[in-house]
């Protein structure tokens, strides 16, 4: 793997749980995943609120839920 791995802290007292990543901790996070296998790395998935986002280049978005209430 070539890509740059990330430390990542998590602390939870229960009720309020902390995230940062390269020692910046991170607003807004609706939700989170981590998930390990055997003898690879393991991976945090974030779901975050923005108040926008802007991509640069050729990608496809799925927007498809995005007006559902």
């Amino acid at each position: 793997m070539t890509e740059k791995l990330h430390d990542v802290e998590i602390k939870s007292d229960g009720i309020i749980t902390k995230v940062k990543l390269d020692g910046v901790e991170l607003h807004g996070i609706k939700s989170m995943k981590y998930s390990q296998k055997a003898g690879e790395s393991p991976i945090l998935e974030l779901e975050l609120y923005t108040k926008a986002a802007i991509i640069d280049g050729p990608v496809l978005v799925d927007i498809s839920n995005a007006f559902i209430k």
